[in-house]
């Protein structure tokens, strides 16, 4: 898909969808990303990507009962492909897996009001290895643990091909609940 048309469907289209059909479902908080186009973009880093927060973990299971929220999951085929997902975090504790977001404050925080939401997307050297790569993300995450100076914060590292990226969301200053991380993945331009 050409930059041009992604920017177009995820603005007249996913992004308004997004909140407009998830909100009755339990949908508190929605801060995406677009990279897209960014100068000296690495391919492997995706070209979007999403925090998404929920009344509950319950809230988010139970919204594929209700058509608006499975006719809004049927238009991630026009955008993201296969590799996009969406899951839960885990507290963080030392290591990170691939795929796996980790909460790494213990706290509620609301994300959509007051305060900034800051966002980091990085890829991995290739010339280093995954589990480099891995242990280097858990090395700096460690040391954070006990010295944040921000609300709130999650990392996923996401496999994406032979390529790896890390995606870090923090929030600073003050409260939502559960927190789904929904990320996407690299366009093809021709």
């Amino acid at each position: 898909m050409e930059l041009k048309d992604f920017y177009q469907r995820l603005g007249a289209v996913f992004v308004p969808a997004t909140v407009l059909m998830q909100i009755e479902a339990g949908l508190d908080t929605y801060v995406p990303t677009v990279l897209g186009g960014l100068d000296g973009k690495p391919d492997t880093v995706p070209d979007e990507t999403a925090i998404l927060f929920w009344d509950s973990q319950a809230a988010y299971a139970d919204g594929f009962e209700r058509l608006a929220v499975r006719t809004y999951t049927l238009t991630h085929g026009a955008v993201y492909t296969s590799v996009s997902g969406a899951a839960f975090p885990h507290p963080f504790a030392s290591q990170v897996v691939a795929e796996q977001p980790y909460n790494l404050v213990d706290s509620a925080v609301d994300w959509m009001h007051g305060g900034t939401v800051r966002h980091l997307v990085g890829s991995r050297n290739p010339e280093d290895s995954i589990d480099a790569f891995h242990a280097g993300i858990a090395a700096a995450l460690t040391d954070y643990e006990g010295a944040f100076l921000f609300a709130a914060a999650v990392a996923l590292v996401s496999a994406a091909e032979t390529a790896e990226t890390v995606t870090f969301w923090m929030k600073v200053m003050p409260r939502s609940f559960f927190i789904t991380v929904v990320y996407g993945t690299k366009i093809t331009s021709s």
